[in-house]
């Protein structure tokens, strides 16, 4: 029996080749990604209306760093960690906000399509529909461009890593992530419950819920310790903003705006593939319970679509799931991402705004015509050939 011998210089070649391939794989995604924050811009924070909106609350808070301040409206009084960095580097407020939305935005696509591949799904996948997230303009763009909502993209880094924590059973590293997430947004909270259709999903015995349950404490005790010492001026709490804003889920028009609108041009693709939506919600009803719980969730603020972006985890997984399966060819894969870049512009914000609303509506339109064709088209053909499976047999 002969036995294959590779001198150093072989090895050193297939390392220097595989490296290559490795750094092909990370730079496109890289640029890409690096394209599109250029693409979203940067908002003119000193301007009308803008200089009146939420910024002006962040840009207060992180004044005071590393102090609290005490002339800020609730809830934004609460979410502390976001102006807090921000405004203890060593730069100009508009900058630190500028420069850490950037690389919290840069991070979360690299860190989800590494949480779907912990889950089983193909890098080239989950690689795929990070950069179609990227192409968002409602859940990613907007954040992007408005970086004094840092709290909102360190949120969605701080979920990643709570459900990537939750799956591994780390219970030290999922306890730490609801704290940091907290301190970030409320909206940490939605993986408490998540937490328990989990643990009862992975059919986890009573008696081992303990270290899972106590990792939630530390979480819920900064919740309730914000809101008692935190000082704040005016605004909504909790009860009143639900009491505003809960009559919203009654109109057609919010509820096509939370569903279809934030996850344009793909909204129609899980309708199309039932079968995949199926069995991705019986696989994980702990996410299906998450997204149904980010949608209650908007039922204390505004803006809707935006609220929608930490279901962009659900959605965009189940499209990954969906795509490994059907395994679109190149020319469809083209389209998809033709589709979804154009459908990333926007008649207020970005580098360079569409003329009016009428452009943002008719792209977005024939964003998602396109899409859905192409879906109703694969799917057709899938069960054709399932049709003709059957017959054989």
């Amino acid at each position: 029996m002969s036995v294959l011998r590779f001198s150093d210089s072989d090895v050193n070649a297939m390392d220097r080749s595989r490296s290559a391939v490795t750094d092909r794989n990370v730079r496109a995604p890289f640029f890409f990604v690096c394209l599109m924050l250029w693409l979203y811009g940067w908002i003119p924070h000193e301007e009308l209306p803008y200089a009146q909106w939420d910024l002006a609350h962040y840009t207060r808070m992180a004044e005071a760093a590393p102090g609290l301040s005490g002339e800020t409206a609730k809830p934004f009084a609460y979410r502390i960690s976001g102006p807090w960095l921000a405004g203890s580097l060593p730069v100009s407020i508009p900058a630190g906000f500028r420069v850490l939305s950037i690389l919290a935005s840069l991070a979360l696509p690299f860190q989800f399509a590494g949480l779907l591949k912990q889950q089983g799904v193909a890098l080239r996948w989950g690689r795929l529909v990070a950069m179609l997230f990227v192409c968002n303009r409602y859940l990613f763009g907007f954040s992007v461009w408005n970086g004094f909502q840092l709290n909102d993209i360190l949120a969605l880094n701080l979920l990643l890593v709570s459900l990537s924590r939750m799956w591994r059973r780390d219970w030290l590293g999922l306890g730490l992530s609801l704290v940091a997430g907290v301190l970030a947004r409320e909206v940490a909270l939605l993986m408490l419950p998540v937490l328990g259709v989990w643990l009862w999903e992975q059919r986890v015995p009573a008696r081992a819920w303990t270290r899972p349950l106590l990792a939630c404490v530390p979480a819920l005790a900064v919740f309730v310790a914000i809101r008692v010492w935190t000082p704040s001026e005016g605004g909504r709490g909790l009860v009143e903003a639900f009491s505003a804003h809960a009559p919203k889920l009654l109109s057609l028009e919010i509820a096509a705006r939370l569903w279809i609108n934030a996850f344009l041009p793909f909204s129609f693709l899980p309708l199309l593939f039932p079968k995949h939506t199926i069995r991705f919600i019986r696989r994980s009803p702990h996410l299906a319970v998450f997204f149904l719980l980010v949608t209650l969730s908007t039922l204390f603020g505004t803006n809707n679509e935006r609220l929608m972006a930490p279901a962009f985890v659900v959605v965009y997984f189940l499209l990954a799931r969906i795509f490994q399966d059907i395994k679109p060819t190149a020319p469809a894969l083209v389209t998809l991402g033709v589709a979804a870049f154009l459908n990333s512009f926007h008649h207020i914000y970005g580098r360079f705004p569409l003329p009016d609303r009428t452009w943002t509506l008719v792209i977005s339109l024939c964003a998602t015509l396109v899409v859905t064709v192409w879906g109703c088209g694969v799917a057709a053909s899938r069960r054709r050939a399932e049709r003709r499976a059957c017959l054989n047999h």
